[in-house]
């Protein structure tokens, strides 16, 4: 499943397309980001909780679940700003 979250590459934040790997479409496993986002292009599956972390430094909001229903709420709630400004 793809959603289009907020990532951190460098000094810069953006929303990008990231594919989200579950096994039951309840629970997110992993996720991995487009090669022209990640180091040195290199692209593979990282763990959720990685993600998770990262998003409350950049945000400020802590997830604790993996759920793929956060996933969606935190991806809808970031086009409704963007489509709202």
């Amino acid at each position: 499943m793809f959603c289009y979250l907020p990532y951190r590459k460098s000094n810069y934040l953006k929303n990008i397309k990231i594919l989200i790997l579950t096994e039951d479409w309840k629970t997110a496993l992993a996720y991995k980001i487009p090669s022209r986002y990640s180091y040195r292009g290199e692209t593979k599956y990282y763990e959720i909780e990685g993600y998770l972390e990262m998003y409350e430094k950049i945000i400020g909001k802590s997830i604790k679940s993996k759920s793929i229903d956060d996933l969606i709420d935190i991806a809808l709630s970031e086009w409704e700003s963007r489509n709202s400004s």
